[in-house]
């Protein structure tokens, strides 16, 4: 059936060692969970990793991560999420580096508010449900907000969840919708949404 499961914990790794690690992922799409709590994981390593995760042939679900790295890294793990369609879950350890900015990233292409535009949603990720960030003292400097918004990004299957964004969208934008480029087998189900809020 093939490996499954990926560990490294509690050591030290190079950006080589790292390159390594993710040729074996690229060559083995059983895959499913990578735990790699190293620490000397730094930005450099987590982009090489990223580079994996957005592979159209990814199939790991569940990413564990710790090290040095910080924003940078993160906001290459963001990247990675537009391509990637089968992650749930991220844990973050040890993640003193890290900022609202990078957790912000995050959450643009993981969910959505009144702002995002189609672009963004036909781009955004819909597998991810939670990100756990987890540090020993001295305290993380992300808000609580974003903590608290990261851990319940969705609790529903991608399919759902991108109805839910694509409705919330329809119905913060029902007046000029031509931008969208809906095809005709989508018009039925938009004008059942329309009718059922009143708009003709």
């Amino acid at each position: 059936d093939g490996v499954e499961d990926l560990i490294g914990d509690n050591g030290s790794i190079t950006t080589a060692g790292v390159r390594t690690i993710t040729a074996f992922i690229s060559q083995t799409p059983s895959l499913v969970t990578i735990c790699l709590k190293m620490r000397s994981l730094n930005d450099e390593g987590v982009r090489a990793l990223s580079d994996v995760i957005g592979g159209k042939d990814c199939k790991i679900s569940r990413l564990e991560i710790s090290g040095t790295f910080g924003d940078d890294g993160m906001q290459c793990i963001a990247e990675a999420l537009k391509s990637n369609r089968s992650l749930r879950t991220i844990d973050v350890g040890n993640s003193l580096n890290l900022s609202d900015a990078a957790c912000h990233a995050i959450l643009e292409v993981a969910s959505v508010n009144a702002n995002t535009s189609w672009k963004q949603i036909m781009a955004s990720n819909n597998t991810l449900r939670s990100i756990y960030l987890k540090s020993q003292p001295p305290p993380l400097l992300v808000s609580q907000d974003i903590r608290n918004a990261l851990r319940n990004i969705t609790n529903v299957d991608p399919i759902p969840t991108l109805k839910q964004k694509v409705w919330q969208h329809l119905d913060s934008n029902i007046e000029d919708l031509s931008y969208t480029k809906l095809e005709s087998q989508h018009m039925p189900h938009l004008l059942s949404f329309v009718t059922e809020r009143g708009g003709i």
